[in-house]
């Protein structure tokens, strides 16, 4: 099921004198059409905001929203997750994916066996890490490369496939 709002970081630190911010857990741009984001623990319920000023500098995006004019209006935000509406974040389908539409995904095997549950995607650098749950609350954390995966998949699907055998990760489960 595909998300309305999706997580694009979180609030970081101020920068300068108006209320500018930097988003941190944040890799790439956000687009320069962005208008408007929530602040909150969930999308739900998490309060609006107009954009009033993106930013990069040093391949750090950087934000400021409108109602939030100084240092200290941000200080009490640091830390929360910054939502954007899905359509305001245009991706290419055949070549990139959201994070948000593989979670609960079930992955089943090159011969069709259950793996587990996608409970989690994560990067610690060289590539995008699944977390996989199996139904005895075993966990696995598997990179989400071709080697592994069928990676063509839609957002759509139900399912994630992987390209190998699930003895191949016999040893990784904890």
């Amino acid at each position: 099921m595909q998300q309305d709002w999706l997580r694009i970081g979180k609030v970081g630190r101020t920068h300068g004198l108006a209320g500018d911010f930097f988003v941190a857990d944040r890799q790439g741009p956000l687009p320069a059409t962005l208008e408007s984001v929530a602040l909150g623990l969930e999308a739900d319920a998490a309060q609006h905001f107009s954009v009033a000023r993106l930013w990069t500098r040093q391949e750090r995006v950087g934000l400021r929203l409108r109602g939030l004019a100084s240092p200290e209006s941000v200080s009490d935000l640091v830390g929360l997750p910054i939502w954007a509406r899905r359509e305001a974040l245009p991706i290419d389908e055949n070549s990139e994916y959201f994070w948000a539409d593989l979670i609960g995904k079930q992955v089943v095997d090159v011969a069709g066996a259950d793996v587990g549950i996608v409970r989690q995607v994560m990067n610690f650098g060289a590539s995008d890490i699944v977390e996989l749950e199996r139904t005895d609350g075993m966990h696995a954390a598997i990179p989400l490369v071709s080697a592994y995966f069928e990676m063509s998949f839609k957002a759509t699907d139900e399912t994630l496939n992987l390209t190998v055998p699930l003895s191949i990760f016999a040893d990784v489960w904890e």
